[in-house]
């Protein structure tokens, strides 16, 4: 009976880590940067590249901010923004 080697078995891109690395590398570089380390209503996702954003910011300049700094990282493929301007939170 032959066995394989977890090592050796070849998963999908979106089972190997390649979106946890991504969602990891995004929440360290929103975090890192003075103009969205202090965004707490903001939750994150990514799908076979596709980062879904969800939740509240306080203005619409947050929204541009983190839009911009996603769209110029490497290997998204896509952001769905649904993120929400909510004042007084």
């Amino acid at each position: 009976m032959e066995t394989a080697e977890p090592s050796a078995v070849d998963l999908p891109d979106r089972i190997s880590g390649n979106d946890l690395d991504l969602e990891e590398k995004i929440r360290t570089v929103l975090h890192n940067n003075s103009e969205t380390a202090n965004l707490t209503g903001l939750h994150l996702a990514v799908r076979d590249g596709v980062v879904f954003l969800t939740g509240h910011v306080r203005t619409r300049s947050d929204i541009a901010i983190i839009d911009e700094m996603l769209r110029d990282m490497q290997h998204i493929v896509d952001v769905r923004n649904y993120l929400e301007v909510v004042s007084n939170r």
